[in-house]
């Protein structure tokens, strides 16, 4: 064994700058993907037939609803399992209201010159142009 001095040198490590994402909020009920009420309904029938209001969506619901590929059971509360996206943020209600969502959103169609204002035409009386 020799003798020799061993030499310690530091060198200062970079402080981690990742942060969590922040989440995002959800919509208000009436606004964006929480625009309208949908209701669905497992049983038809005379007395049967209960409608049942789907719940409110959050952003993480639209996003892992994205990857799922699946069938409903009809099952309202049953959990659903994991996609592609990973584990899903809620229960079959959510999904089906997610996929609801995303459908309207993608079949929004408005016919070229549909919704164009004639401004050459007179404005009844009482009528404004604020668009």
């Amino acid at each position: 064994m020799t003798d020799s001095k061993l030499l310690i040198s530091h060198k200062d490590v970079p402080k981690n700058r990742w942060h969590p994402p922040v989440p995002i909020p959800p919509e208000e009920r009436g606004h964006g993907v929480n625009r309208w009420d949908y209701y669905v309904c497992t049983k038809l029938g005379p007395g049967q037939t209960t409608w049942v209001r789907l719940p409110s969506l959050r952003p993480e619901h639209i996003v892992k609803a994205r990857g799922i590929r699946r069938l409903f059971t009809g099952r309202l509360n049953s959990p659903v399992p994991g996609g592609l996206a990973g584990e899903f943020p809620g229960v079959e209600a959510h999904l089906l209201r997610a996929q609801i969502a995303r459908i309207t959103a993608a079949s929004w169609i408005a016919p070229a010159g549909m919704f164009e204002v004639d401004e050459e035409a007179e404005l009844e009386e009482g009528v404004s142009r604020n668009l």
